[in-house]
């Protein structure tokens, strides 16, 4: 059945609609699955039927979905509704015309299938609850699973015991709940990305745009890498701009493997904001093949080129990761760490004396410099204040990567201002890996403490 271009099909409240096996919908029109707030409007898939029933959505299709039920459909190769059109790189350079897709207040449950995948030109998801779906989708186990040329708001919106989000390349996630769900091997629960290695050629390049990612709650799921990764995709022609946020969110009891990450973000933003997220039970401990990297820990920034990063008024407690609580990697001089609490947390000693086994509460790496004639990184190191770390167990407070670091002799890191549990400032300095550990790291400088906590 074809919805022409130009018509509408419209499912009404208390209509419920059943897909028979290998039936497809084709839409180029408007789809239209409308109910009301006691009388849903439902598409439902039949029982026992494994095909993949999808509904074909192309360039000229918009879907609105409010006060609707989706359930039932068994297929796991193609999204139920699947975009078969124009890449975003044709769109961008070329001009052209993608679909639209809004659903607010329906409910999302028991489908094998993501729900929607394809390159849209908006996505609106609001006040929705997504229950035990895309859990047989090895694909992606991704319930939502687009790139959207203009933007896409997903709020207001529950996640359970199912798949989550891969999205890009701006928008906004905010005041849902993620809880319980298994996500898939070295897959990520919620995957922002900016750019994408297949438009790498485009001309101008995309531009980075504005993520946020606020007041949302990511509790108890479990498997994968990452809880929340935000960035650029695999490198591509990656334009320049854009800021990117995760502020107020609450990430508590998440079990993750292969080491894992409860909060990513990359490079190439003009701005990172990380602040006021509660960082609490997490378990990132279990460690595949051999795979010992920098992806282990509460909070990874990688890559700060030359641009700002402010890592502010977050608490991180009680949790267990196997490399660091906290780790970034900066080529920037405009990298703050200040107002932070890190308490409770535990990093596994190693025995291996290996320094890439070494586990830390801060692991701080400065950026890449090409030769010894150049300005000390020291400056690229990390600004941090006024933050309260005591309490933890680890190999080492604080752990300055000497892979990448180029020093000059005599230089010195200036941490002072912050709360470390103590007074006895002798007894901080030896939970360093500086200059006293490699000659090419810098020397610490701790003086002068704070007496008591900064908040």
């Amino acid at each position: 059945m074809t919805i022409p271009e130009g018509k509408t099909l419209r499912i009404g409240a208390g209509t419920t609609v059943t897909w028979s096996q290998s039936k497809v919908l084709i839409v180029e029109g408007r789809l239209e699955v409308v109910g009301d707030s006691t009388n849903p409007a439902t598409l439902l898939g039949t029982d026992g039927n494994t095909s993949d029933e999808v509904i074909v959505v192309k360039d000229t299709a918009e879907i609105v979905m409010n006060d609707c039920v989706i359930s039932g459909f068994s297929g796991i190769y193609y999204p139920l509704f699947y975009y078969q059109g124009q890449t975003l790189g044709d769109i961008y350079e070329n001009g052209g015309i993608t679909p639209s897709f809004e659903m607010t207040s329906c409910l999302v449950k028991d489908n094998q299938k993501r729900l929607i995948a394809g390159n849209y030109a908006s996505m609106t998801v609001d006040n929705s609850s997504f229950l035990r779906n895309a859990i047989a989708d090895s694909t992606a186990n991704t319930v939502l699973d687009c790139t959207c040329l203009h933007t896409f708001t997903v709020k207001n919106s529950s996640f359970q015991a199912g798949g989550g989000i891969s999205a890009g390349y701006g928008g906004i996630i905010e005041y849902n709940t993620f809880t319980g769900n298994p996500i898939g091997f070295r897959h990520t629960l919620v995957h922002i990305l900016s750019q994408q290695t297949s438009y790498s050629n485009l001309k101008p390049p995309l531009p980075v745009k504005d993520i946020a990612v606020r007041n949302n709650y990511f509790t108890n799921n479990t498997g994968g890498d990452y809880v929340l990764r935000i960035d650029m995709g695999s490198h591509g022609n990656v334009g320049t701009g854009g800021i990117a946020e995760v502020t107020n969110n609450t990430f508590f009891g998440n079990v993750l493997q292969n080491g894992g990450t409860v909060i990513s973000v990359g490079q190439y933003y003009e701005q990172v904001t990380i602040s006021g997220n509660l960082i609490e039970a997490n378990t990132a401990g279990v460690i595949m093949n051999n795979d010992i990297g920098n992806n282990l820990c509460g909070i990874l920034s990688e890559d700060i080129s030359g641009h700002r990063l402010q890592v502010t008024n977050n608490r991180l407690s009680g949790n267990s990761f196997t490399r660091s609580v906290f780790y970034v990697r900066s080529s920037s001089p405009s990298v703050s760490i200040a107002y932070n609490i890190i308490t409770s947390n535990v990093v596994p000693i190693d025995t291996d004396s290996s320094p890439w086994s070494l586990r830390s509460i801060l692991g701080l790496e400065s950026g890449f410099c090409d030769s010894w004639t150049k300005a000390s990184d020291v400056d690229r190191l990390p600004d941090l204040q006024n933050n309260d770390i005591y309490g933890n167990t680890a190999d080492y407070l604080l752990y300055l990567d000497y892979t990448t670091s180029q020093v000059l002799v005599g230089d010195t890191y200036d941490v002072s201002g912050n709360w470390w549990g103590t007074t006895d400032i002798s007894l901080i300095e030896t939970q360093a890996y500086d200059y006293t550990d490699d000659y090419k790291l810098p020397k610490t400088n701790f003086a002068p403490m704070l007496d008591r906590p900064a908040k």
